[in-house]
């Protein structure tokens, strides 16, 4: 255990020859070296991380993960050229591309190398177990709740089915407050409907995006909802109205609006 954490701290040091040392001492474990890869990935380090591929690290989820963290194009260049599969799941069914979403520059550099938006299920193949891995909506409506409006084109562009997608849902429920309003108004433009439920969840299933809105406590998103058209009191499921579920969890500035 010892050695692992001495490993792992002259990899995130970034002197080479520390790292060398190490590995050349003995033979090492593709596993080995994976723990020391992902701490050069978490600083960055290409020197040392084209070393360790080099030298045989093994690239499991957890290196794309990281470097998805850092944000580092070179380290997922590297990564490619030594036989990292772009679209290997990372978490669940997901692909890293969802953690990436909020930079342009990675998303087209993603595209170009390959990266795939694959087709959802049908909303009838939709579970609990697969609602939130389902890669193309995944796609949109991460994008929705914290990338651009020319990231969330992008995909588009790129075929990102709108089927069994809520990004308007996302961009709603998101903890940002005014920055995500001018997505939600492309949206809209786009034809997202502003009352649509998000039966496409399953057992996850909330309301409308003025539901979301008001489980996310705010009320610039609310106030901009009511303003484009969306209806305080169409039920939805056990949540019941927005009205409603803005009264029974006792938000009384809510309540007063959607009356």
């Amino acid at each position: 255990m010892e050695l692992h954490r001495q490993f792992e701290q002259a990899c995130r040091s970034g002197v080479l020859a520390n790292v060398a040392k190490l590995v050349d001492t003995r033979p090492r474990s593709p596993e080995y070296l994976t723990q020391g890869l992902c701490a050069a990935v978490f600083e960055n380090n290409t020197q040392i991380v084209e070393f360790l591929l080099n030298k045989g690290a093994a690239i499991d989820r957890t290196v794309p993960m990281a470097a998805a963290q850092v944000k580092s194009l070179p380290i997922f260049q590297l990564l490619l050229e030594h036989g990292w599969d772009i679209n290997a799941p990372v978490i669940g069914d997901r692909t890293v591309l969802t953690n990436i979403l909020d930079d342009e520059q990675l998303v087209k550099w993603f595209l170009e190398h390959g990266a795939q938006l694959d087709p959802a299920p049908q909303s009838s193949d939709l579970s609990f177990r697969n609602a939130f891995t389902t890669t193309s909506s995944a796609c949109l409506n991460v994008a929705a709740s914290t990338s651009s409006i020319a990231v969330f084109d992008l995909l588009l562009k790129h075929a990102a089915m709108k089927a069994n997608s809520t990004p308007l849902h996302s961009a709603a429920g998101s903890g940002m407050d005014d920055e995500r309003i001018p997505m939600m108004a492309h949206l809209i433009e786009a034809g997202y409907d502003v009352n649509a439920t998000d039966e496409v969840r399953k057992n996850c299933m909330i309301g409308t995006p003025l539901h979301y809105a008001i489980r996310a406590q705010s009320l610039a998103k609310v106030k901009f909802l009511l303003q484009r058209g969306a209806d305080p009191h169409k039920p939805v499921g056990l949540a019941g109205s927005p009205f409603k579920m803005a009264e029974r969890m006792g938000m009384d500035q809510f309540v007063g609006l959607l009356k």
